[in-house]
Formats: structure tokens, C-alpha cells, sequence
């Protein structure tokens, strides 16, 4: 799938328009192949070929809009229709998409690893899409967010190899730095509640004069430091940390300790403060793809088409 020539400066525009050129940590390279890219920083694996691709049917769009799902479109996802599927139809496409694509990436590598974690991207964007996207505006955020959700789940490969690049670090900086659903900053009233200390400010200096992984050592410094009176030496004392927040459930701050909770939860097995805060950028990362992705489709321009 990808955009026409006359739309790819729309799309660039629409990047921009929901999250400013400063702001949005996955508009750098915007047109150089996904798959590109995570072979250059090592992310693939070493059989992985998708040169076999083939190129949709022009009338798969068709097809799905009556009702008749497309069973020769080879993954095709858009064409040129004037009445998009809406209600049950809609989803049937965009579940029969999904089924497709699954399809196509399980013959890029004979790596099952690679495979389940691709099909587990897929699921995890499908089930983050907005309601009320139309099938172009739909396929425009899975667009985004399967590949911005690749590049993050390369930064998690790359720190697990001890070769986290200037990228990932600057991507790990801009959550805990940023205001991401799941940002420090965007939950510090629970967070400031919770812990009886002061979230501190990022730097505001321009980022591209200063070392990433420098700028994310200091972010993570400072929610480290949010925790000192959760931790015993560099240990975290987690249950005192769920209780804290836990008790912040039926407060004023209640959604935000649910998110906190879901940071909880999900980092539960790491024993120093320090790898806390790395998890919780490394999943938090993920809230900042879901809400941008959802964004660009949302300002999709109406009059663009998609082809595969």
C-alpha cells in the first residue's frame, strides 16, 4: 500500500498538521521503505525477502464495497470507489485486509519468531484504530502504525543488543519527554500525587545540538529521581509503588492511575528503578504511535486515494 504522487506531499502535510514538524518523533524518513530501513539497523531476519510482493487488483475496493470479498486481489487493499463500506462491511474489509496482510508477511521469512511478532503488531494496531475511520482514513493509520510500530519494536531488538542507534534514542527521549498517553508528563498529577515529589522538566533545548542517548539517559534520570522514595539503593520497591498508586484509583487522578497501573503491570519483572523507566519507554513508546497514527488518518485529506 502506498500513496499516489500527487498525495504524498498531503500526507507529509497531514504529519505535520497534527503534531508539528518538531514535535512528531516518526516523520524522519518518511518515504524510504519500511523494510529498508530495518535492515539497515539490523532488524531483520537474514532469509527476509518481500521483493515477491505483488501489486493489487485495481478493483479490490469494488469488490469488498458490494459485499463480495475479494478472493484473486493478492493483498490488495484500495481502488477507486465512490461509496466506501461503512457498519459491518467495513469491518468485514478491514478484517479481511488484516487476514491479508498476515498472509503476505508470512512468506517474507521462514523465521517464526519474526512472524508472530509481526501478526502481534498487526492485532495490536487493528485493535487501537479509531472508531469511525472509513476504510481509506483505516488504511492510512495501519499504514503508520504497523510501520512506526516496526521501527519501535527494532529499538527494543537493538537495546536488547546493547546497539540502541541515535533513532531509538531519540524516539525513547521524545515519549518521556513528550505528552504520549502514557508520558510521564501527561499522567504527573497521579504520578506527583503518588510519589509526594515534583515531576521535573525536560530540557527544552533543540534537541539535534545535543547526543540522543545522552538527552534519554538524563529523561530517564529524572522520573528515576520522581521515585526515590520507592526505592533501596538502586532496587525499586514495586509493591510499594502499586500500593501508592493503587490508592490513587478512587481519587481525582483515578484514569491516569489506570494507565499507570497498565505501566505497572506490564513492567512488573524489572528490579531497578532504572529498567522500570527504560520498560515504561519502551511500551509507552507505543501510546505515542496509537494517538499520531490515528491523527494523520483522521486528517487524511478526503479527496486522496491509496493504491496498493
Amino acid at each position: 500500500m502506498g500513496f499516489p504522487s500527487a498525495c504524498v506531499g498531503a500526507n507529509v502535510a497531514a504529519l505535520l498538521l497534527v503534531s508539528g514538524a518538531a514535535a512528531s518523533m516518526f516523520v524522519t524518513d518518511q518515504i524510504q521503505p519500511t523494510f529498508s530501513l530495518l535492515k539497515s539497523r539490523g532488524c531483520l531476519p537474514d532469509d527476509f525477502n518481500n521483493s515477491a510482493s505483488k501489486p493489487a487488483a485495481p478493483n479490490c475496493m469494488n469488490l469488498v464495497n458490494d459485499g463480495d470479498l475479494p478472493k484473486t486481489c493478492e493483498g490488495g487493499m484500495l481502488g477507486d470507489t465512490p461509496t466506501p463500506p461503512t457498519g459491518d462491511k467495513l469491518e468485514d474489509a478491514i478484517a479481511f485486509l488484516l487476514a491479508q496482510m498476515k498472509g503476505r508477511k508470512a512468506k517474507y521469512t521462514s523465521d517464526a519468531g519474526w512472524i508472530i511478532n509481526a501478526y502481534q503488531i498487526m492485532d495490536e494496531c487493528a485493535g487501537q484504530r479509531a472508531a469511525g475511520l472509513l476504510l481509506p482514513r483505516a488504511a492510512v493509520y495501519s499504514l503508520h502504525c504497523l510501520r512506526w510500530s516496526w521501527f519501535v519494536d527494532c529499538d527494543r531488538q537493538q537495546e536488547e543488543r546493547g546497539e540502541l542507534d541515535a533513532a531509538g534514542a531519540s524516539r525513547r527521549d521524545a515519549f518521556l519527554c513528550g505528552q504520549c498517553p502514557l508520558s510521564p508528563a501527561s499522567l504527573r498529577a497521579v504520578l506527583e500525587s503518588a510519589t509526594a515529589r515534583t515531576l521535573e522538566q525536560c530540557d527544552t533545548g533543540a534537541p539535534a545540538e545535543e547526543d540522543p542517548h545522552q538527552r534519554y539517559a538524563d529523561g530517564v534520570a529524572k522520573v528515576v529521581n520522581l521515585l526515590e522514595s520507592f526505592q533501596s539503593g538502586n532496587k525499586l520497591k514495586y509493591d510499594e509503588l502499586q500500593s501508592a498508586v493503587t490508592n490513587e484509583l478512587s481519587g481525582a487522578n483515578s484514569e491516569m492511575a489506570e494507565k499507570l497501573m497498565k505501566v505497572l503491570f506490564l513492567c512488573k519483572s524489572t528490579k531497578t528503578s532504572e529498567d522500570f523507566v527504560t520498560c515504561w519507554a519502551e511500551i509507552g513508546v507505543l501510546s505515542c504511535i496509537y494517538q499520531e497514527a490515528n491523527k494523520v488518518a483522521a486528517a487524511f485529506p478526503d479527496q486522496c486515494k491509496l493504491s496498493a
